[in-house]
């Protein structure tokens, strides 16, 4: 999807990162990458494996690969919500909490807090030393950005995506996902003005990838600029049975 032979003189952008797969298969790009994410801890677990990753594998350890039972992953999710930690601690806190809830999910309430249930699993698959260590060789060469809100994400690349640069953009996906309305920022605006900024950024030299469902609106935004592509993508994180499987999702590029 993104190969490194992609980036050639300019930068790697990746504004949705989330679980970073493709970032973390760039591991041994030499070009600069940036990262960003509306999840702030997430972005912080970035940075303390960036900063300490053998101390985040102890930390991470330390909670044990065995499933917890429901009363201590309630504890530990009040924990993660109330008391302050290190950032090696509260980096092996969400990785432990993100594999011990229900489904790998995160959702938080109006208070921002994390608030998705136990999920009762076997035995927790947690990453191992070598994970870390290959995670801390991709974000070393790394910005990671805490983004506040959705418009400060396409703000961003505005100011920052030169010519030569490249953007992959995977965004939470039309008519999958509505909580940007809590910004006063509705999905179907958001995926416009973010495809407008895309092909702003094409405009004045960018390679753009982009990925989203395969509806009508988006094969109209995306298709004035991109190359469009059908494929397949099993998604195996979702709050119901029904929101898991395979989907009909469009590949969007300008290369």
């Amino acid at each position: 999807m993104v190969r490194k032979e992609i980036v050639t003189s300019g930068e790697y952008f990746e504004p949705f990162v989330g679980a970073g797969s493709v970032l973390f298969e760039l591991s041994d790009l030499e070009n600069r990458k940036h990262a960003f994410d509306i999840v702030e801890p997430l972005i912080d677990t970035y940075q303390a494996i960036r900063e300490n990753p053998i101390g985040v594998w102890a930390a991470t350890s330390s909670l044990g690969r065995k499933s917890p039972d429901k009363e201590t992953y309630l504890q530990l999710r009040n924990d993660f919500n109330r008391k302050k930690f290190s950032p090696e601690d509260r980096a092996a806190l969400f990785i432990y909490l993100n594999h011990a809830c229900y489904n790998g999910l995160w959702r938080t309430n109006k208070d921002g807090e994390f608030n998705v249930p136990f999920g009762d699993h076997k035995k927790l698959h947690l990453p191992d030393q070598a994970d870390f260590l290959l995670a801390f060789e991709s974000l070393s060469n790394t910005s990671l950005r805490s983004i506040s809100n959705p418009r400060e994400t396409i703000d961003s690349l505005r100011k920052l995506v030169k010519a030569g640069d490249v953007v992959f953009a995977d965004p939470p996906y039309l008519g999958t996902f509505d909580d940007y309305d809590e910004f006063d920022y509705p999905m179907d605006h958001f995926h416009e003005e973010l495809a407008s900024t895309l092909w702003e950024l094409h405009l004045h030299g960018a390679t753009i990838i982009a990925m989203n469902a395969d509806q009508e609106k988006i094969r109209k935004w995306y298709g004035a600029f991109c190359k469009i592509e059908s494929i397949e993508r099993f998604q195996g994180v979702a709050g119901t049975h029904e929101g898991r499987g395979e989907w009909n999702q469009i590949l969007a590029t300008t290369i």
